[in-house]
């Protein structure tokens, strides 16, 4: 008797529950994509669960076999590729209906673009810690808060999981060297923030195109010193 009970307790809750499934699949090859982490969010969950996670398996496909009816979001995420949220291709609400398997549209996760280079000085000296942001360009306007990292001891930077697009790279801060005096100008000079190649002003940067999967390599910032003014008043 208590067997019975508890089957049609499970069948209840069965009846209670949807089901979620989808496919990821590489943007270039359209190849399935195994072992990417998918993670979907209940909007306005009821319940302390809000968040769960799975794995697409060999053949690109990932399901969620019991959940909650609600509205859910879904994000995909492998090393190697844009995070789906960041390449702005997971915007759809899923309705989860009891008893109904939803299946999401196809994935398609683009291999990660990566820009690679170096910082050196005036005199051509790599600068070590330097702060570089990649800064995307998007209908000829530049983007802010874009990804970035430091540079090694050999004035080296690699910025990754950029999605495919134009980029302006700024460096700032790090061991930029300090204030100098130039005798021939009577003048005190610091090192400015730097866009790529040379240039403190973004509309004199040169933008860096990079296509999905491709690693840019061999920029080379250069910095620039400019004159240190005291005010008084």
């Amino acid at each position: 008797m208590r067997a019975f009970v508890l089957l049609l307790a499970a069948v209840a809750y069965g009846q209670q529950t949807g089901a979620l499934t989808g496919k990821v699949v590489d943007s270039v090859t359209k190849a399935p994509v195994p072992r990417v982490r998918i993670v979907i969010y209940r909007l306005n969950p009821s319940g302390p669960a809000s968040q769960l996670e799975a794995r697409t398996n060999e053949e690109g496909v990932y399901r969620f076999p019991a959940l909650a009816a609600g509205r859910y979001s879904v994000n995909a995420d492998r090393p190697g590729y844009v995070a789906s949220h960041a390449s702005g291709t997971m915007n759809e609400i899923h309705q989860i209906k009891a008893g109904e398997t939803t299946a999401v549209k196809e994935i398609a996760l683009t291999p990660q673009s990566i820009i690679r280079g170096r910082v050196v000085d005036a005199d051509g000296e790599p600068v070590e810690q330097a702060h570089v942001q990649v800064l995307g360009m998007r209908r000829g306007r530049q983007n802010y808060g874009g990804p970035g990292g430091q540079t090694d001891d050999r004035g080296e930077f690699r910025i990754a999981k950029l999605p495919a697009g134009n980029y302006r790279v700024l460096v700032t801060g790090g061991r930029m060297g300090p204030v100098t005096f130039d005798p021939a100008s009577a003048q005190r000079l610091i090192y400015a923030p730097t866009y790529y190649p040379a240039a403190t002003e973004a509309a004199q940067a040169t933008e860096v195109r990079v296509g999905a999967g491709e690693e840019r390599a061999g920029v080379e910032i250069r910095l620039q010193r400019v004159a240190v003014f005291r005010v008084t008043g």
